[in-house]
């Protein structure tokens, strides 16, 4: 939170924010036939993931992703394959943990999109990799996660939407549930999407040990096209626990255990398309 200022700032510089990035897959909207790929480079005041608070710090987030659009197959349309590499590095110390410059988190993804019966669909597979950092820790053991994704896009632009994940590692395996509704406005070159989701969790994978409602979010994002490849982007969102014995403040709790440390972030944001 207290980045905040100064990274919304750079945001107003850039004039910018974007409809999805961050963490996990960006299907491509464009990409029904063909190939296409995308260079995204995020910079954010702070690292949260399902409500948990990785880092209370700036952390550069760059990505790539690959994507092979299949047009339509039988009754499945628009199907597209795709890779996706994400990473975290931290770009400040977070309570003594972390040193600046290194990568925390590196994410492997494949995943196929489609659309069936007016839904859109994805499926993919993710493998989470923690590299040992300089102090001789690591965030944990190789996780390993599966998800399916449904949305519905209605005339109004409202998209109602829900995640199914199952995470899996060698000493952990549980399952997280988010879902979602938003709204995109379309203004030229320039579009506005606010959203709002809710996430239930179960005991294995949550930061107090138990089932239940563990976290929701509120953001808005913003998105600014200068051409057909280049985009600019920038995020504002609001994070809270809906369950403080499922997602426990930090300060309740041990900083190895983790939870809810930060609740208002911002990022700002390039992508460029080949």
């Amino acid at each position: 939170m207290r980045n905040i200022t100064k990274i919304l700032g750079t945001g107003l510089v850039c004039l910018v924010a974007a409809q999805g990035f961050a963490k996990g897959v960006l299907p491509m909207e464009d990409a029904n036939e063909g190939f296409v790929m995308t260079l995204n480079a995020n910079v954010a005041t702070a690292y949260i993931d399902r409500g948990y608070t990785w880092n209370d710090g700036f952390v550069f987030q760059p990505s790539i992703e690959f994507l092979r659009g299949l047009g339509d197959i039988g009754d499945l349309e628009e199907n597209s394959l795709g890779f996706n590499a994400w990473g975290n590095m931290n770009l400040s110390r977070y309570d003594r943990f972390y040193k600046s410059g290194e990568f925390s988190e590196i994410d492997l993804s494949a995943f196929w999109t489609f659309k069936v019966e007016g839904l859109d669909a994805i499926v993919q597979y993710t493998q989470q990799l923690f590299p040992l950092l300089s102090n001789g820790r690591s965030l944990g053991p190789v996780i390993h996660e599966f998800m399916l994704g449904l949305s519905k896009t209605f005339d109004n632009d409202i998209t109602v939407g829900g995640e199914f994940y199952y995470d899996y590692s060698t000493d952990a395996r549980g399952v997280y549930v988010p879902l979602y509704v938003q709204y995109t406005l379309e203004m030229d070159r320039f579009s506005l999407t606010p959203r709002a989701h809710i996430g239930f969790i179960t005991k294995q994978i949550s930061a107090g040990g138990h089932s239940g409602l563990n976290d929701y979010e509120l953001r808005l994002t913003g998105k600014y096209a200068l051409n057909d490849a280049t985009a600019l982007f920038a995020r504002i969102g609001y994070v809270g626990s809906l369950d403080t014995d499922v997602l426990p403040r930090v300060k309740d709790m041990p900083f190895e255990k983790g939870g809810l440390d930060t609740k208002l972030y911002g990022l700002v944001g390039v992508s460029y398309d080949w």
